[in-house]
């Protein structure tokens, strides 16, 4: 869906008989005038003032009838077959998009072009991006040595590994934006990266660790942050505001 893809879809629709070119009739004959509407399709019903048109019950509306009909479809004119259409969907295309492929739908009795083919596109959900417009959204698993030190990461984004440099001092649900690592919007342009920052506490640390982590609560006394009460959505939402 970022990128546009070219995909495959197998689906029956009608095609023309082939043992009577779509006509309906025997091979060597040929539908002739429907003697009840004159070859209109439609018959007047009513007298004075009232008087009614309606479709044509010998003919169907189609103006002719089939005296011989054809072996293979039986007078319909068409075959319903599996076909096999490739279809280009376009880069940056959303979830719901209804794409139209010119020339793909049921054929004309009447011998006009083919109508077309409307594909409804779903795009599945990905476990590590969202999508917000042309934004993208990703969590990030760090450390408290990365962010408290500062530190440069490789993440993964819709292009592949990129780097992100963490400043020193960031805090747990901070957003950090990756320029143009977005979905591009059709028009050459790209939207961002949104990397939310989320501490990774180990639930086992060795006795070394152990150690330096007591020296630290040691330094930092009885200093308390005071935790952001605003969560992850939230801090999205105002991205977008």
């Amino acid at each position: 869906a970022a990128f546009g893809c070219d995909k495959t879809l197998d689906l029956k629709r009608n095609e023309l008989c082939g043992g009577c070119s779509g006509s309906g009739a025997k091979s060597g004959t040929k539908p002739s005038t429907c003697p009840t509407c004159g070859g209109a399709g439609m018959v007047r019903q009513g007298q004075g003032f009232f008087v009614v048109q309606t479709q044509c019950p010998n003919c169907g509306g189609k103006g002719s009838v089939i005296a011989d009909p054809c072996g293979s479809c039986h007078g319909n004119g068409f075959d319903n077959k599996k076909v096999t259409i490739k279809i280009k969907v376009p880069a940056g295309i959303e979830d719901g998009t209804r794409l139209r492929v010119g020339g793909e739908g049921e054929p004309s009795r009447e011998g006009g072009p083919r109508g077309d083919l409307y594909v409804y596109v779903r795009v599945k959900p990905d476990p590590q991006f969202e999508r917000h417009g042309n934004d993208v959204v990703n969590k990030l698993a760090v450390t408290y040595t990365q962010v408290a030190l500062g530190s440069e990461l490789e993440v993964p984004t819709l292009s592949g590994k990129a780097k992100l440099k963490v400043p020193a001092g960031t805090q747990p649900g901070e957003v950090l934006r990756m320029r143009g690592q977005g979905i591009d919007d059709g028009y050459g342009r790209r939207g961002d990266q949104l990397v939310v920052i989320d501490l990774h506490v180990p639930r086992k640390i060795n006795s070394k660790h152990k150690e330096l982590l007591k020296q630290l609560a040691g330094e930092e006394g009885e200093e308390i942050l005071q935790q952001d009460e605003k969560g992850f959505f939230d801090r999205i939402k105002e991205l977008f505001e």
